[in-house]
């Protein structure tokens, strides 16, 4: 029995207008590589008929959900895994132009509300957020930075802060009293806070203040 003839047909991308052979199998090809074609159906919208039907074809046919074991088969062969340059480029292109639609939005964020989301601590960080958005401690940095003038680290005037000598956390009821401030800048705020975490007391400071003065 003889093989069946392959056709070599000359095509041209759509998009890099770059010259490739589509054969006789595929010759509905109409892009040179998958790239290319990801890069045309950006944008891409189907018919209210096709959509129809695409509707009418899955009608029905939920897919089972997936059982502890199984997410955690893909959970291991996931682990590890770097994604290229290449393939995240392709992702992104494939995802221009797409919008959510608002009850999609609101499924999203009932999915990562709260004990659902890796990050949640329990409500600290919000309580957290409350207070220091409150113009309580608007007033409270206010007063002190009025009251030191400059950072007594460096001296410098240039982006003040307000810094509790005894954390925000661990003393709530020292929060607003403007004796627990202390005046730095920013840049010695953030290497403060680096080198001591966020768990603070008087002692840290001093040790802080006497390490700059060293330093500089």
């Amino acid at each position: 029995m003889s093989k069946p003839i392959t056709i070599l047909i000359p095509k041209v991308c759509p998009i890099c207008k770059v010259n490739f052979i589509a054969t006789s199998r595929n010759k509905v090809k109409k892009y040179c590589a998958p790239y290319c074609q990801i890069k045309g159906l950006v944008g891409f919208k189907h018919s209210e008929e096709a959509r129809k039907n695409m509707s009418k074809g899955k009608l029905g046919k939920k897919k089972p959900p997936r059982s502890a074991e199984h997410r955690a088969n893909l959970s291991k062969a996931h682990k590890g895994r770097i994604v290229s340059l290449e393939t995240r480029l392709k992702m992104s292109i494939s995802q221009k132009g797409r919008t959510a639609t608002e009850e999609t939005r609101a499924k999203m964020r009932i999915s990562q509300a709260r004990e659902k989301n890796p990050a949640w601590k329990g409500g600290v960080s919000n309580t957290n957020l409350r207070w220091r958005s409150g113009g309580e401690y608007k007033r409270w940095m206010r007063a002190v930075k009025k009251r030191d003038g400059k950072c007594l680290v460096c001296g410098s005037t240039n982006n003040l802060e307000a810094h509790h000598i005894k954390s925000f956390n661990e003393y709530p009821e020292l929060r607003f009293v403007v004796k627990n401030g202390f005046t730095m800048c920013y840049e010695h705020h953030i290497e403060f806070h680096k080198k001591y975490g966020n768990k603070n007391n008087r002692q840290q400071l001093n040790a802080f203040i006497k390490h700059i003065s060293a330093r500089d």
